[in-house]
């Protein structure tokens, strides 16, 4: 491993991994990543040396998320700091924390669909859309709704794969290859 770009991450995840720079050597300099999400504290790596490598070692926040990370180098003998690298890193939430990552649009077409099949939960009956909950729609409203919503998590699914829209539908049809 490389660096924390190199990995896929999850919110609580211990990680840890070692790295060679030439250009900031073990003998002369440490090297630090830290993490920070909007609005809350930054989070350091712990450092150690193993041989001519740097190593680190991370707890990862337990919510997932994107975050800013920033890798500095500080020189030793007075502790004077560069910024080596930084960027954004995505942190995978689990299962286990029991966060919904899905999009809104996603969401709204699961109930929808749970609902005109008569199987929807007490909140997805509840979820509004355009100011009305899906429990108030005929079975024609939603199917319409349904048909609606498919065509927007489509659309976030291209974007998502850095597509637009047109040249994917038309490829999908087999005219493009």
């Amino acid at each position: 491993m490389s660096d924390i770009t190199d990995q896929k991450l999850y919110a609580g995840d211990t990680i840890d991994w070692e790295e060679s720079n030439s250009d900031y050597p073990v003998t002369t300099h440490t090297i630090k990543y830290l993490l920070q999400r909007t609005n809350e504290a930054p989070k350091e790596t712990a450092h150690s040396v193993s041989g001519s490598n740097h190593k680190f070692t991370v707890t990862l926040p337990t919510t997932g998320g994107t975050y800013r990370f920033q890798k500095k180098a500080i020189l030793t003998s007075d502790s004077s700091q560069k910024t080596i690298d930084d960027g954004f890193v995505e942190i995978e939430a689990t299962l286990a924390d029991g966060t919904d990552n899905r999009s809104y649009n996603k969401q709204v077409l699961e109930a929808l669909k749970a609902a005109q099949l008569g199987y929807a939960t007490r909140e997805q009956i509840k979820i509004e859309v355009s100011g009305r909950a899906i429990e108030y729609y005929s079975p024609k409203e939603r199917e319409d709704l349904i048909d609606t919503y498919e065509a927007k998590v489509k659309q976030e699914e291209r974007i998502e794969n850095g597509l637009s829209g047109i040249p994917q539908v038309v490829q999908e049809i087999g005219v493009i290859t």
